[in-house]
Parts: C-alpha cells; structure tokens; sequence
C-alpha cells in the first residue's frame, strides 16, 4: 500500500507526477535527456547502469522498470544482478568498469568519491561529457528510486513492467510530459 493516501494500491509514478504536474514535466524533460541523448555509452549501458543503482538502492518498483526496459534494450538484467554483488565488477570489460565503481560509490556514499575514481574513468577513454553524464545518470536513478521508495510504490506485474519499458524506450517520457502540461493547464513552460 503506497505511503501517500491520495495514491491507489496501484499507483505508479505517473501518479506521483500528477502530485506537482508543473515541477514533474521538468524532471521527465532532465530524464529524456540523460537517458537518451547521444553518448559514448550505448543505450543498454545507460540502461545497466540505471538498474544498477536501483538495484544498489533496494528500490523494487525502479528496478521492476529497470529490467523491462534493460531486456528490451538488449540486455541480461541478470548480469547487473551480479554486478551489484561483484564489488570488483567483473561483469563489465576494463574499460566500464571504472564507471560501475563511480557508480557504486556515488549512489553508496557520495562524500567519497575523489579525483582518483573520476580520473579512472578519464584514463580509460573516456570523455568528460560521458563522465558527467554518468554522474546524470547515476543521480538521476537515486532520486527516483528515493521518490518511489518513500511513496510506497509497488512493482506491476511483468506485463505492465513490459508495457511501460517499451513506451518509455520507443518515446521516451515525452508522452508522460505532454500529458502532465495538459493536466497542469498549459504548456509547462514555467515552473
């Protein structure tokens, strides 16, 4: 049963958007663009690396979307399961790997990440527009995953988990967006 009473046993984080429709139309635009801008990362790293830190965080109803959207991506939501156990990261070639311990430690425990583990990914080959968007990523999977958390949200079934993975990799939030600036009464331009 969600934590807020305005919500059903079912509810979604559609639902929680429709809490503040003005304030969520500007995080789904953010979220369109970590995810799915063009990057050095292929859209089933950025994947695995969202599901790993929803994974990192217990955050059930992310993780849910996570594998369904991981799967349909291409890739095996069982090998980020191992990931999250592996401290070493051996399910990444050498070249990821620094990213997933970034990764690990930024959603873990921020204030301990240092120049060494930025430069790590850097001395791989890395750009430093794909670092920062690791670190979009990675904060970006934590605040929702805190969000769903904290309302009590409930994973759907593997159906529903497949339904939404397939609109949100075929059109991103743009759907979710229009209809929140439809709700909020107009275009959502300001907050």
């Amino acid at each position: 049963m969600p934590n807020l009473p305005s919500l059903s046993e079912d509810a979604g984080l559609y639902d929680v958007f429709r809490l503040d429709p003005a304030l969520y139309q500007h995080w789904l635009r953010f979220s369109d663009l970590a995810l799915r801008r063009r990057s050095e990362l292929s859209p089933v790293e950025r994947e695995m690396l969202s599901l790993f830190v929803s994974r990192l965080n217990g955050a059930a109803y992310t993780a849910a979307a996570g594998e369904a959207a991981l799967e349909l991506a291409g890739g095996a939501p069982a090998r980020v399961a191992r990931l999250v156990a592996d401290d070493d990261e051996r399910e990444v070639g050498e070249r990821l790997r620094p990213i997933f311990r970034l990764a690990r430690k930024l959603a873990a425990d921020p204030a301990s990440v240092s120049r060494a583990d930025t430069k790590a990914v850097l001395d791989q080959g890395w750009t430093e527009e794909t670092l920062h968007q690791v670190v979009l990523v990675v904060c970006r999977a934590a605040f929702v995953d805190r969000l769903a958390i904290a309302s009590g949200l409930v994973p759907p079934d593997a159906a529903t988990s497949q339904r939404l993975a397939h609109l949100r990799l075929r059109h991103g939030f743009t759907p979710m967006v229009e209809s929140l600036a439809r709700e909020a009464g107009g275009s959502g331009g300001a907050a």
